[in-house]
């Protein structure tokens, strides 16, 4: 029985470390979102992995050590516990990953049904018989040292590296006050004046001649209209992405390669626009920018008549797709909460609604 409980403890320390050392690494990473920012819940926020990586690692590390096995043994018994109700609550909640072990993605029922229950149940069957709780007799000094000071280190060092040791992230912005209607017209007004303008000069190069009483001359004409562009422009990859998603009323849906919702409303999109075109509606355009990492698949139908383009992978981005946002003429008017589409047909009722 003793030499189980070893094992199981052992194992389940062991399982702790690696996470914890998982989730390090992500937090350098990667854009972990505040909580109040995330919509996968407290458990994957920055502030409380700012408090769980340290406390999970220092636990691992004293279930591997031995000290006090039955005081480790009860913590250890009861955060399996606590970790199978956080499992269950993804599963209802419907997550796709328990975030046990940073950007390594697991379902969470594997991870209920695999190590969390088993592990759970292992503890209780396989107890620690013949402990004292907190003994006399002592454990050994040395060794009790050689673990408590680096543990100790560590607890107090890991937050303020991971602070450190952020990365610069790109996050959600938000929407201007911004009257669309009215800021419609004015892209029209700013499009009819530069073809005015267009043909005012071409009109000069063909008639040389002065066209008023004052000589030299030259028509006047009104500045263009302008605004202040969208700040993300400059990290789309492709020069003709971003000049045509600076013209116009432009829907632009950023999306990644693992994302449920977007393999859903791509082709949705993808099929509405082409359907607004063959029948000659061009209200607004819609675009799709991929976010890094990229992968094999994509969601976006290879024949699709909508912009495509890429998010620069010199960023790190701290946003979770698919991330909806409507542009006037290149600036941001319009953002939908991250993580959900607005469906096709209804785009333009809540752009003009909002």
């Amino acid at each position: 029985m003793r030499t189980a409980n070893k094992i199981i403890v052992s194992l389940a320390g062991l399982l702790l470390i690696v996470a914890a050392v998982l989730k390090f690494h992500e937090m350098i990473a990667t854009c972990v979102p505040s909580w109040r920012d995330n919509p996968t819940g407290f458990w994957e926020s920055y502030e409380f992995f700012l408090v769980q990586i340290p406390l999970e690692f220092a636990l691992g590390v004293w279930l591997v050590s031995g000290l006090f096995r039955k005081a480790s043994w009860i913590v250890g018994t009861l955060a399996f516990l606590g970790f199978i109700g956080v499992t269950i609550s993804k599963i209802v909640t419907g997550a796709e990953s328990c975030g046990c072990f940073g950007q390594i993605t697991v379902n969470p029922r594997i991870t209920l049904f695999v190590m969390d229950i088993p592990i759970f149940l292992m503890l209780v069957i396989f107890r620690p018989k013949g402990y004292k709780l907190l003994p006399p007799p002592w454990p050994n000094v040395s060794h009790m040292l050689a673990v408590a000071v680096p543990v100790l280190a560590v607890m107090a060092l890991a937050a303020p590296a991971m602070i450190t040791l952020q990365p610069d992230c790109i996050k959600v912005e938000e929407k201007q006050d911004v009257d669309i209607a009215l800021r419609l017209e004015l892209s029209k007004l700013k499009q009819q004046l530069q073809n005015l303008q267009q043909q005012l000069l071409a009109e000069q190069q063909n008639n040389p001649e002065p066209t008023t009483t004052e000589p030299n001359s030259t028509p006047q004409i009104a500045p263009p209209v302008t605004v202040e562009p969208w700040d993300w422009l400059e990290f789309v990859v492709e020069d003709d992405t971003r000049q045509q998603i600076s013209e116009g009323l432009v829907v632009v849906m950023m999306h990644r390669y693992d994302c449920p919702t977007c393999e859903e409303m791509a082709p949705a999109y993808s099929e509405y626009y082409r359907e607004m075109a063959e029948q000659g509606v061009d209200e607004f355009k819609i675009a799709f920018l991929s976010i890094p990492p990229y992968g094999d698949e994509d969601h976006v139908p290879e024949d699709t008549p909508c912009i495509i383009g890429n998010l620069t992978d010199e960023k790190k981005w701290g946003i979770m797709s698919p991330l909806v946002v409507a542009l006037l003429d290149g600036e941001l008017v319009k953002t939908w909460e991250p993580g959900t589409a607005p469906k096709p047909e209804k785009i333009l009722e809540e752009v003009f609604g909002q």
